[in-house]
């Protein structure tokens, strides 16, 4: 992720954040007029506009239209990530009304999969956190989407109380772009009745309002769905004429899965014998280029649909070859798509099966794990309370103690002992304060504040205030540090990795060696390597390095202090960011390299 961030002040800040507003402004729009592929290199600058403005309102609205655009585009698993991603910062940032909408959008997504029951559970709860907001915009979208759910159930009076509900709404606010989709969806659902006049008047009325709007996806929508309606009439022209149309509007926006979808009505409506354009020279070339086009994009579902009209035709002209051909790849996409479905069923069973054997088993290991790590976190917490209890002592003898040193003079008797003093309570306060992280980590009970910041320049700033030591022991430093690498953790506890990991660089590295450092990103993990010129790790070292009080076959090359809890604290750290932290060694006397992988975003499952 390759973000400036270095070096900007307010009114830098506030220009970033500016440019993001307006762009955000126009994907959206964008979006609202369909050319969907038209906002994505916008949005995508907004993002990281938004980013170096470290504003996350507007990263969050980021990876909301993100999300949007590959929903789309029909790449939901994509979709599903970014509606997280917005998910976990409007909760933590946002109002009522944003996590609405997110959970609103991730229900959709859900419902495009067929994960019906995932899709309710995100509606619900939606519903249950905007149903009284003032705002009601948010509260009809939910209603509506709950309707499309329950019509793919086919449950139609369900769905027709929420269409309803929604339309409502929309004409009490004067929201066209609400009454446009709600006056579409119920017009659907006439059509899955078969009350095809009252379809047909519901998309018209829809179709206008699409019209006065602008919305081109919406236009072809309808246009496309009043084909459906006179096909099922029987009105075969008036259905073609329709499907020309939204096939001309698909292609315009690059709907190219709905571009197919049309392409096959009329390929299938030039099978007809009562057509009077029957003609299946021209069917033949309407599947064809259809499924030249589902091929493309990957959408087999379909595809096995067109193989089966295909197949049908050749076999209605005798054209037994290419009958073959096409029913081979029905049956073989056929026996694919199943076998997937069968696959999975399988697996479930299998799943199933070994976890009802394994059960007792496993609630025997259960409960022994859970008396032992009661015990641990007994004794943890023990050894925590005691370490609280000798801070506040400590304090006052190291108080006390710089008290003494400023009043007396350097020659008096009593000074050294007065030094030492306060150089053992420091290194016990230091040693206090590690046992708590340590505590607090084993327990579970450290927490992380995110927010995003440049870490390049805080290994930069780890590597600064180290340099007296390493030049205390003739050491240098070669840094490799890429610019303006932003990462989204808690820094001051990031600090503390660091400055471990090189800490004990210099501390188990010989006079005059040189450690080096390195920060590499690319566009979703940040890497950092430090290696030393040490003793280098052997085998056990490395299988116990991030244990709690680890003794080491390696020791410090001028006898500093170790309490063997710096990397312990620096695992549980880096694992709360859902990173990685590992060493790697030749062997004694080859030196150690640690290296710490870390997200450039912070992964919220949900």
């Amino acid at each position: 992720m390759k973000i400036s961030t270095s070096n900007l002040d307010s009114n830098d800040k506030l220009s970033a954040s500016d440019q993001a507003a307006k762009l955000i402004i126009e994907a959206i729009d964008l979006c609202k007029h369909g050319e969907f592929e038209s906002a994505l290199p916008v949005i995508q600058k907004g993002l990281r506009l938004a980013k170096t403005a470290q504003n996350s309102a507007q990263i969050a609205h980021c990876f909301n239209i993100h999300g949007i655009i590959y929903r789309n585009r029909g790449e939901f698993s994509r979709a599903i990530e970014y509606f997280n991603k917005s998910l976990y910062l409007y909760e933590k940032y946002g109002t009522n009304k944003n996590v609405a909408t997110l959970l609103g959008n991730l229900g959709v997504a859900y419902r495009n999969i067929n994960d019906y029951s995932k899709s309710l559970e995100y509606f619900k709860h939606a519903l249950s956190l905007c149903e009284h907001l003032e705002d009601q915009e948010v509260v009809s979208n939910i209603y509506g989407n709950l309707g499309n759910l329950y019509r793919n159930l086919e449950e139609y009076s369900q769905a027709l109380i929420y269409y309803n509900r929604a339309l409502e709404i929309g004409e009490r606010n004067g929201d066209l772009s609400t009454i446009e989709r709600q006056l579409g969806n119920i017009g659907n659902l006439y059509s899955n009745l078969k009350e095809f006049e009252l379809a047909l008047e519901y998309q018209y009325r829809s179709l206008q309002i699409s019209e006065e709007l602008g919305n081109k996806s919406g236009i072809m929508i309808h246009i496309g769905n009043i084909g459906n309606i006179f096909l099922g009439l029987g009105r075969y022209e008036e259905a073609i004429e329709h499907y020309k149309k939204a096939i001309d509007l698909s292609t315009a926006i690059g709907k190219k899965d709905a571009e197919a979808e049309w392409m096959e009505r009329c390929g299938y409506i030039c099978t007809l014998q009562d057509y009077v354009g029957f003609n299946q020279q021209v069917a033949e070339k309407y599947f064809l280029e259809a499924l030249a086009i589902l091929q493309e994009i990957g959408e087999s579902s379909s595809e096995l649909q067109l193989r089966k009209s295909l197949a049908g035709l050749y076999k209605s002209q005798g054209r037994w070859q290419e009958f073959a051909i096409h029913f081979e790849q029905f049956y073989e996409l056929e026996r694919r798509v199943k076998g997937l479905e069968s696959q999975k069923a399988a697996d479930k069973f299998t799943h199933d099966r070994e976890s009802a054997i394994t059960a007792r088993e496993h609630e025997i290991l259960t409960q022994k794990n859970s008396e032992l790590e009661e015990a641990n976190r007994f004794k943890t917490k023990l050894l925590g309370m005691a370490a609280h209890d000798l801070k506040n002592p400590l304090s006052n003898i190291i108080s006390c103690s710089k008290v003494v040193l400023s009043e007396l003079p350097v020659d008096n008797l009593h000074y050294e002992w007065i030094q030492i003093i306060e150089s053992s309570a420091s290194r016990m306060s230091s040693l206090i304060n590690e046992l708590l992280e340590s505590s607090a980590a084993s327990l579970g009970a450290m927490e992380i504040l995110l927010h995003l910041f440049n870490v390049g320049e805080m290994v930069q700033h780890v590597c600064k205030l180290n340099s007296t030591t390493a030049q205390n022991k003739s050491q240098k430093f070669d840094m490799r540090i890429e610019d303006d690498v932003l990462v989204e953790g808690d820094q001051r506890k990031l600090y503390q990795v660091v400055d471990n990991i090189i800490s004990n660089a210099i501390k188990y590295s010989p006079r005059n060696a040189t450690i080096h450092v390195e920060l590499t990103s690319n566009s979703t993990q940040v890497l950092l390597k430090v290696k030393d010129e040490g003793q280098g790790l052997s085998a056990g070292d490395l299988a116990k390095l991030f244990g709690q009080f680890q003794k080491l076959s390696s020791v410090p090359t001028e006898g500093e202090s170790s309490t063997g809890l710096g990397l312990h604290i620096a695992k549980h750290i880096v694992d709360l960011h859902k990173g990685r932290i590992w060493a790697e060694s030749e062997g004694k006397n080859k030196g150690t390299t640690f290296f710490v992988e870390l997200p450039t975003e912070y992964e919220v499952a949900h």
